[in-house]
């Protein structure tokens, strides 16, 4: 999640193939690209290879330049709200 803060312009996956517990936890996040079958991950990196391959979201740094947080969990709490 923290990497698609600090780059939100990068493709980041997260892998569930063998439906893990806790393998879906980024499945709801729209920054993150949720994978939980072989054929949509060779998809995916097929798009990515031939670079036809867009984000869904890209958050915008100046959401945040506008807010002051007094700690981490301040702002976590507010970003799951937004998002």
């Amino acid at each position: 999640m923290t990497a698609s803060w600090q780059c939100p312009e990068k493709i980041i996956l997260s892998l569930d193939l063998k439906e893990e517990l806790l393998g879906d936890s980024y499945k709801d996040f729209e920054e993150i690209e949720y994978i939980n079958t072989k054929e949509r991950l060779i998809n995916i990196l097929n798009l990515i290879k031939k670079n036809a391959y867009r984000k869904n979201y890209i958050a915008s740094p100046k959401l945040l330049e506008s807010k002051e947080f007094s700690d981490t969990t301040t702002l976590l709490e507010y970003l799951s709200r937004t998002f």
